[in-house]
């Protein structure tokens, strides 16, 4: 601890009850140390916390101090120049202060969950307010010896869209995310449906303060989000997303009379939901059908990727439906399948539908 001379002189002078015992608190500002931490005993600043030492228990103070809450802790002064407070281990006190903020509460509008399309295969998107809900992401990192992926719900909440994981609050959108991205989430929402993005979690090793968890989120583009047709009428399961698979030749006609139909001319882009089926042929062929025409099949080699998919749905007596990008220019078009191949996709996805059917 850094002292000063006369403040700790003065405090020297009271009963041994009076400066047991020390606030520890940000010095915001402070023109030597950007987390400078000062102690304070009996109202009086008696010194600092060591720059390498307070690099340390800043941020916590901070997620405290934000929530009107303070860190006391044991002192014992000797003299002008000599002095301890007691404070625990940087990751103990991280556990301590997740525990001693509050968690506001969260409310979940009732409906179906939407995952949202377009999502790309990297967590690109920051999150703000995590320090405020360090209880439930220790209790999420618990156990892991890496960063993993859980499906997020975005919940508007207070005039924030708070981003809730695994029944538990982990944060909430950037201002400029929400600007971006509230007109589509709106219209997710009012259609009775939850948006659903997947979200990133991992957490900083060597952040001062011990294991600080983090959540990114694999949000995309609003334009790519929503598609523009209502869900197919026949009982189905929307596939698991993935990359985008391309028709080797789609049927150029039937793309340019579909982009037409939404957008009131045969050339544009449009997001649309399709159907996929296998074609029964010796070679596998997926096909891929939207709005009654069917707009082509993937070859042989990219057929095998999906074909365990489409198995598996229509084993539960279900068609399987997947997001199509369709791109119309004059003569020719582009026609490709947000679907995740069987490789990519967990153990637990066909468990779950076999074990269905087979109960």
């Amino acid at each position: 601890m850094e002292y000063r001379a006369d403040d700790v002189a003065a405090v020297l002078r009271l009963p041994k009850s009076r400066r047991a015992g020390a606030y520890v608190m940000r010095e915001r500002g402070n023109e030597y140390d950007e987390w400078a931490c000062a102690v304070i005993v009996d109202s009086r600043p008696v010194g600092y916390l060591r720059s390498h030492v307070a690099k340390r228990y800043g941020p916590l103070l901070d997620v405290l101090e934000r929530h009107g809450l303070a860190a006391w802790t044991g002192c014992q002064l000797v003299s002008e120049w000599e002095g301890a407070v007691q404070l625990p281990d940087p990751d103990v006190f991280a556990r301590a202060v997740a525990a001693a903020v509050p968690r506001p509460p969260v409310v979940e509008p009732i409906g179906r969950r939407f995952e949202l399309w377009g999502c790309p295969s990297w967590a690109g998107t920051d999150i703000d307010g995590e320090a405020e809900h360090m209880m439930h992401l220790y209790e999420l990192i618990e156990g892991q010896s890496s960063g993993f992926e859980l499906p997020a719900v975005l919940v508007p909440h207070a005039g924030r869209w708070r981003v809730v994981v695994q029944g538990g609050e982990v944060g909430y959108l950037q201002p400029a995310t929400e600007r971006s991205h509230s007109e589509v989430l709106n219209l997710v929402l009012s259609a009775g449906m939850l948006p659903v993005v997947p979200a990133q979690v991992s957490w900083n090793e060597d952040h001062p303060a011990g294991p600080w968890p983090w959540v990114r989120l694999r949000l995309g583009d609003p334009i790519d989000m929503v598609p523009r047709d209502a869900p197919p009428a026949a009982p189905h399961e929307v596939l698991p997303q993935g990359r985008k698979l391309k028709i080797a030749h789609p049927d150029a006609e039937s793309a340019a009379e579909i982009v037409a139909a939404w957008t009131g001319s045969p050339i544009g882009r449009v997001l649309v939901h399709g159907l996929l089926a296998e074609d029964g042929a010796a070679k596998p062929h997926v096909s891929v059908e939207v709005g009654g025409s069917e707009l082509g099949t993937f070859t042989p080699a990219v057929s095998k990727h999906l074909v365990p998919l489409v198995r598996t749905v229509e084993g539960q007596g279900l068609r399987a439906v997947a997001g199509v990008e369709i791109v119309a220019m004059p003569g020719v078009a582009e026609v490709t399948v947000l679907a995740r191949r069987a490789v990519d996709t967990p153990a637990e996805w066909f468990q779950d539908r076999i074990g269905s059917v087979e109960r």
